[in-house]
């Protein structure tokens, strides 16, 4: 009989700490996909847009570091950056910027570069793989 409440407890406790992963990464989303619907692809770099990702990134993992384990905090943030990429995809194609070596093409990788840095920057997340190759796709 024990091992069975104990089962249920660490269940509810699974469930909600997904829930939770969940709703921070829908929140993160939500914002993301505000600040990129203003972004534009033009100077001055880094961008208030990649400005205002970037410092909410910085706020979320100031908050849940303290509380969560590094493991959990590296899948989050993984899944973060993921939603990230699929934005900036959408956005781009929106703006038709093309990885071609032209101006937007320059100013973008240095909005990114930046984004990198201050990403790769927050304790515990140098090592998630930062690569944008998806983003310039265009299927």
């Amino acid at each position: 009989m024990a091992t069975k409440f104990f089962f249920f407890i660490l269940k509810d406790y699974t469930d909600h700490k997904s829930e939770l992963n969940n709703k921070l990464i829908f929140m993160v989303d939500d914002n993301l996909r505000e600040f990129l619907l203003r972004y534009e692809v033009i100077a001055p770099v880094p961008s208030q847009c990649f400005r205002s990702i970037c410092s909410q990134i910085a706020k979320v993992h100031g908050i849940v570091s303290e509380i969560m384990s590094s493991s959990i905090l590296v899948q989050l943030f993984a899944e973060i950056h993921l939603k990230f990429k699929e934005r900036l995809k959408e956005r781009l194609k929106e703006l038709n910027v093309q990885m071609d070596g032209g101006p937007q093409h320059a100013l973008l990788c240095a909005d990114l570069s930046f984004y990198i840095k201050q990403f790769k920057g927050l304790n515990g997340l140098h090592l998630i793989s930062l690569n944008f190759e998806e983003a310039w796709s265009s299927k």
